[in-house]
C-alpha cells in the first residue's frame, strides 16, 4: 500500500475447501449478499462487500478502510 510502484500484480489464493467445511451462518449471509449486490448494483459493489468481510479484525472495523481510495477502486475493478 506503501509503494504501489513496486508492485504490478498479486495472485490470492484462498482454495475454497476451507469455507465448505466450515461454512458459518455470517459467512453464508455476506456471500449471499455480495453475490445479489454484484447483480443488482454491479460487481465493484458486490467485491467491495466481500472484501470488507475477509478482511476484517476480530475487534471491530476492517483493513479495507486503511487501503487508499485508488487501492479500494482497484480491488473492485478486479472483481
Amino acid at each position: 500500500m506503501r509503494r504501489p510502484d513496486l508492485v504490478t500484480a498479486l495472485v490470492l489464493e484462498e482454495p475454497p475447501l476451507h469455507a465448505k467445511r466450515h461454512m458459518t451462518f455470517r459467512m453464508a449471509r455476506t456471500m449471499v449478499k455480495a453475490q445479489l449486490l454484484r447483480r443488482i448494483r454491479g460487481p465493484e459493489v458486490g467485491a467491495e462487500v466481500f472484501f470488507r468481510w475477509a478482511i476484517r479484525y476480530t475487534t471491530g472495523g476492517c483493513a479495507f478502510e486503511r487501503f487508499p481510495r485508488t487501492g479500494r477502486r482497484r480491488c473492485g475493478r478486479t472483481a
